[in-house]
């Protein structure tokens, strides 16, 4: 396969293979060449190769890129095919895996181990692996590389740290440590591969496995304690002692480490922001030497905390672990790669286009959040940011504990007043706020702002959120806004978040179809026993007999809306996808609030007057057999019943729009049903069917009146709804009433002229559904009573700057 034919895919090439395909050399993991997009990278291919080309001077040597699974990487067939390619110096051959199921571990993470482990030589022309995990159910990948370690305040990007070269640096006493932290400072657990004899890492961060690729190489030590990972520090720690006897506790955490940084806080915190601007993920590297006394009588400390037992262990250990780290001196920094899963960007957008309010609540830092934000199209273009954070960190302590929250307090107050006074109905707005801001918002009466402020925002980032904090957001959103939230999570850190939201919330109005239908064939069905109850004078008496009233829900009624909720789709699933606007109507509540409801009601009720009056007006004096005699109450009971099954099993079928062979023999098979029981309970003795022996085959199927009344009273039932639906569909359809029409009518789909109003359609404000909990309904009144209560005291907020404030 020339370059010419070549389909490059984004993201997919190495940039190994995007440099002169006869060089030496390897653009590796930290190399220059990874600070171009992939996107760049794919796109520049061509021309990348072609210059190539020219350069050698030789026509005739074309490039060539071979394409594989991550198991053909290796086979011989493979390796016989490329000497066969590159033989006599015809072809430069590139052989890359764009889509491996293997596991990445070992793989495409330094340039040595590339070389040694996943590249073969054929006379001159080399051919790479690229082997990548495709994983479901998240934003990212979590196949993390390390593109770039910053040490001693300067940041590497090349391949000065690989296959020994970082004892020429520099400081390479400063680099030694700074792996040795990365090497030892984990809580993963080593693996052996049987087969390759090469060890691979399970941890629990994936940030640890691709540090621990990159460091494992610099020597062995033995590790005396381990401080874990807590989510209030921010860090973890170990203490080890090295080849001479020192002791040292080495650090990881969060970038807020490098305040001890002393000589290299400058640099490391410029690089820092670099990293997060470029959507990497970053810590902080610190160490300190430890004496001999200090830490028997630390570790003394520590075990005793260690070995407690009650709900004091957790705060024993923090304290224990706040008295050891102390006085750190800072290394360096690293950023990790964490991709974005394939079709994330795409998948948000129609979430968002669907009317679908997302919050992103993430430990990264802001810049990595806003980075990661306009990847997966949270943030867009031309949407205004809202950023919300401390303007000084170091006074955050008891003393300015107030002056700070005025200040967050004010910022939010801006902020709302900024989008009120917006002109533009179109325009969307972005609120991200960061773990110490948020700190302040969820306190008091600035929660209820912040939470009226997020609400107008189209797109909600928290960054550097604790867990506690994941929870207390989620419940914010539950109890101030009354709306049914759902919250997705793939790690420890996501539990108080997910138990906080409310699970399983559907988008589509089928379940609220149902319902509806419940409703009215049960109040249709349930008003005409009333009716005769009244009749009669409350006489106590059944117009219909007990095994009717039995099979009603249980066999003659349920088995057709089954059928609609499992096959029921008012348009194609290609449609929903190509108009995500077509799910606002789930969260909207168009198919089950309460003027449908009240509807559905109405129309039973109105069935149930129809079949009981027009029932007993047409029999009351008609002669009913051949003889002059009128219907007795078994005759009326069963023709009214009769009626009723029609009448519901019609009413079904008129609200389906999609009809398959299932539907349409589960419809007319339980009204079939009706007849052949009618006709086998009258074939059994007078003891068990009573007053309904031989009723169908003596008295109602012989007299013409019966098939009528049946006839005229399921007509009267359903000519309310079907004026209705063509009403709405002639003067204010739906959106699946449009589309349905387009489809039918064979126009194009895509007309962009029919959705026009879906763009003010998507700033209208979700409803709470009749289906959801008691509580969540008392949760709206409440988040209704706290906006009010909050916007009338902020307008007696003053809004002039205090020179004590930050």
């Amino acid at each position: 396969m020339t370059t010419d034919s070549v389909s490059i895919k984004d993201n997919y090439l190495p940039s190994s293979l995007l440099a002169a395909p006869g060089g030496g050399g390897v653009d590796g993991e930290g190399g220059e060449g990874d600070d171009k997009p992939g996107e760049e990278e794919a796109r520049a291919a061509p021309s990348s190769f072609s210059s190539a080309a020219e350069e050698s001077g030789d026509g005739s040597k074309k490039p060539v890129i071979l394409v594989t699974n991550g198991d053909g990487i290796g086979s011989p067939g493979l390796a016989a095919l490329v000497e066969a390619l590159v033989r006599g110096g015809q072809c430069d051959v590139h052989v890359c895996a764009p889509e491996s199921d293997k596991s990445a571990s070992g793989h495409a993470v330094t340039v040595r181990e590339t070389v040694a482990v996943t590249s073969a030589e054929f006379n001159g022309a080399t051919a790479f692996e690229v082997s990548e995990i495709k994983l479901e159910g998240g934003i990212t990948c979590k196949i993390e590389k390390a593109r770039k370690p910053m040490i001693k305040g300067f940041s590497f990007e090349d391949d000065r740290l690989m296959q020994g070269n970082w004892r020429s640096e520099p400081h390479p006493d400063m680099i030694l440590l700074f792996f040795r932290i990365l090497a030892v400072c984990h809580t993963a657990i080593p693996e052996l591969d049987e087969e390759t004899g090469s060890f691979t890492y399970e941890a629990e961060s994936p940030d640890e496995g691709a540090f621990l690729v990159a460091a494992r190489e610099f020597g062995e030590f033995k590790i005396l304690n381990l401080l874990e990972f807590n989510s209030k520090r921010k860090r973890m720690s170990v203490i080890i002692r090295d080849e001479n006897g020192q002791l040292l506790l080495l650090c990881k955490g969060a970038d807020r480490l490098s305040k001890n940084g002393r000589m290299y806080e400058v640099d490391t915190s410029k690089h820092l922001n670099e990293y997060g601007e470029a959507g990497l993920r970053t810590l902080a590297l610190a160490y300190r030497k430890l004496e001999e006394s200090e830490y028997s009588s630390w570790n003394t400390e520590f075990l005793k905390a260690k070995t407690a037992i009650g709900p004091d262990r957790e705060a024993q250990l923090e304290q224990a672990s706040d008295m050891i780290e102390k006085e750190l001196i800072l290394v360096g920094a690293t950023a990790v790669e964490d991709k974005l899963q394939k079709g994330v960007p795409q998948c948000i957008d129609k979430l968002a286009q669907a009317g679908l309010k997302i919050w992103v609540l993430t430990g990264d830092k802001m810049e990595t959040a806003i980075n990661i934000g306009f990847a997966c199209s949270l943030l867009r273009q031309g949407m205004k940011q809202i950023c919300i954070s401390p303007m000084n960190t170091e006074l955050i302590t008891q003393d300015a504990n107030k002056a700070v929250n005025e200040d967050i307090q004010k910022q939010i107050i801006n902020a709302s007043q900024m989008i009120k006074l917006e002109t533009d109905p179109h325009a969307a707005f972005a609120l991200i706020i960061d773990g110490k801001a948020l700190t302040y918002a969820l306190e008091g009466d600035v929660k209820h702002q912040f939470l009226s402020l997020a609400v107008d925002c189209a797109s909600v980032i928290c960054c550097r959120v604790s867990p506690k904090q994941k929870a207390l957001v989620t419940r914010l959103v539950k109890e101030g806004t009354g709306k049914l939230t759902l919250a997705i999570g793939d790690g420890a850190n996501d539990v108080g978040m997910i138990q906080e939201a409310d699970i399983g919330v559907g988008i589509s109005g089928v379940e609220g179809m149902q319902i509806c239908y419940f409703f009215y064939k049960n109040i249709a069905f349930g008003l005409t026993l009333f009716y005769f109850e009244a009749y009669t004078g409350f006489s106590g008496q059944s117009v219909y007999d007990d095994w009717y009233m039995i099979l009603f829900n249980v066999i003659l009624t349920s088995l057709p809306v089954i059928s609609l909720g499992v096959f029921e789709q008012d348009v194609s699933s290609e449609v929903c996808l190509q108009f995500p606007a077509l799910y606002q109507q789930g969260p909207k509540n168009l198919f089950f609030d309460w003027c449908r409801i009240i509807g559905w009601m109405s129309n039973g009720l109105y069935s149930s007057l129809m079949i009981f009056f027009l029932n007993i007006g047409i029999f009351f004096t008609q002669a009913f057999r051949q003889g002059g005699q009128t219907a007795d109450m078994a005759a009326i009971g069963t023709t009214m019943f009769t009626c009723i099954i029609w009448a519901v099993n019609m009413q079904i079928a008129l609200t389906m729009s999609h009809f398959t062979w299932i539907q349409i023999v589960l419809v007319w098979g339980s009204i079939a049903t009706w007849y052949l029981f009618l006709l086998a309970y009258g074939e059994t003795s007078p003891l068990i069917s009573g007053n309904a022996f031989q009723l169908l085959v003596e008295a109602l199927a012989p007299a013409p009146i019966f098939w009528s009344v049946t006839l005229l009273v399921t007509a009267a039932c359903n000519l309310p709804y079907l004026i209705h639906i063509s009403y709405q569909r002639l003067y204010n359809p739906m959106d699946h009433h449009v589309i349905q029409e387009i489809k039918y009518y064979k126009k194009d789909v895509e007309d962009q002229i029919m959705w026009t109003r879906e763009r003010s359609k998507a700033r209208w404000a979700t409803k709470i559904g009749f289906t959801a909990r008691v509580d969540a309904k008392i949760r709206q009144l409440k988040g209704k009573l706290q906006m009010k209560v909050s916007s009338l005291s902020g307008q007696t907020v003053v809004l002039t700057p205090s020179p004590d404030v930050l």
